[in-house]
């Protein structure tokens, strides 16, 4: 048996540990930290990682909290409390809009911080790119989109099963 150099299985022997969620919290983890220190190194050093569920991919902008609740799988009252946090920073801004509602904003120091979060991201891609080589990031990334769209639709079903 082949090992990895976390101690996992080769490919041909998907047996145990580290099991895949590990094997995408940890690079997940490492993700976070290198947006935390370029948040922190653009000015945006109150950003901590507990608004992560607030301001991930899509950032919102003309949403409501309880979509972002959804999204984050948080209770409304988390997300507004969080959401409140990133208000008194000058990250977003509620407003009501007619007909829909109150909704979320970004503010331009909001969006400051989502073109931070995608230069950094940017590079992160660029460097796993060079690790890995292009073709095999290229397999990489076709394979988490793909995961990306079968765990929606099983969130989709699971959504209809409690309703």
């Amino acid at each position: 048996m082949s090992s990895t150099p976390l101690g996992g299985a080769s490919a041909e022997e998907v047996t145990g540990p580290p099991y895949v969620g590990a094997l995408l919290r940890l690079p997940w983890q490492a993700v976070r930290n290198r947006l935390l220190r370029a948040f922190g190194d653009a000015g945006f050093g109150d950003i901590v990682p507990s608004h992560f569920s607030v301001i991930q991919y899509p950032p919102p902008d003309g949403v409501r909290p309880i979509d972002i609740a959804a999204k984050a799988q948080i209770s409304k009252q988390a997300a507004n409390y969080l959401i409140s946090q990133l208000e008194s920073h000058g990250y977003l801004q509620r407003r009501t809009i007619p007909g829909k509602g109150r909704l979320v904003f970004l503010t331009a120091r909001g969006q400051k911080v989502a073109d931070v979060a995608h230069a950094t991201m940017r590079k992160i891609e660029l460097e796993w790119q060079q690790v890995l080589g292009p073709e095999r990031y290229r397999t990489f990334r076709e394979s988490l989109v793909e995961l990306v769209e079968i765990t929606s639709a099983d969130r989709a079903i699971e959504q209809k099963d409690v309703s």
